[in-house]
């Protein structure tokens, strides 16, 4: 009986590529594409992850959006300084290149100015020069998430191939994949990784919970006829 290949091996590059993933929160970058991170590790491309809001300064403030202290979650910069070293945590498991974090206000990226946070990316994209970048799709109930992909859209402009990603719990049912990477051998590192954000999973509903990344992944696959899968938009792909 004939191996089966592998995908890069039935289709070799001449040349490894470098990949930039664009997220708003820490643990985005991992739900959104871990395991499509650690297949482009494997075939041993260069992959960096930029990440533009620190994702957890929102719970210090009450319903009239004033600050006040969190007892249960610790003086503000260690929980925000905990997250980012997560952040570093994951990044290892996967084996990214670098990550970059820049700690923008958690879900107020809306009273940033727009060309901020495009200059931002736009720094990374001129030093990394990306063959391909994963941002987050427009389709999302978060805030923060829709501001990311609108400055993503914009600093990547020149970029050939720009791929969206979904996030369980926010993406909406207007997502409509037409990328699937099959993920299901390396799924354990992916899981491994989001362990570093245990916390974060938990508190949120029963849908955000491993079960529920785990079980996201098998239902894209069931529609192809594999085990697991992330699943993106193409927005721009140039071959």
């Amino acid at each position: 009986m004939m191996k089966k290949n592998r995908l890069h091996e039935r289709f070799p590059r001449k040349y490894k590529m470098n990949v930039l993933v664009i997220a708003a929160h820490p643990d985005d970058e991992t739900i959104g594409c871990g395991g499509t991170i650690v297949k482009h590790v494997n075939a041993g491309d260069a992959v960096y992850a930029c990440i533009i809001a620190e994702g957890c300064s929102a719970r210090y403030y009450d319903e009239q959006l004033e600050f006040k202290e969190n007892k249960e979650l610790g003086p503000i910069d260690e929980f925000i300084e905990q997250r980012k070293q997560r952040a570093k945590e994951a990044a290892k498991i996967l084996g990214l290149k670098k990550i970059f974090q820049h700690d923008l206000p958690n879900q107020r990226l809306d009273s940033i100015p727009i060309l901020q946070i495009n200059k931002i990316i736009e720094k990374h994209v001129n030093e990394i020069r990306p063959d391909i970048v994963y941002i987050h799709t427009n389709h999302d109930t978060n805030k923060d998430h829709r501001v990311v992909h609108e400055a993503s859209l914009v600093a990547c402009r020149k970029v050939k191939n720009i791929i969206a990603f979904e996030i369980i719990y926010s993406t909406n049912n207007e997502f409509k994949p037409n990328l699937y990477v099959d993920i299901n051998h390396v799924y354990p590192q992916k899981q491994q990784a989001l362990k570093c954000y245990d916390g974060e999973i938990k508190v949120h509903s029963y849908v955000r919970t491993y079960y529920g990344i785990r079980a996201l992944a098998m239902a894209r696959a069931a529609n192809i006829n594999l085990k697991k899968v992330e699943a993106f938009e193409v927005i721009k792909m140039i071959l």
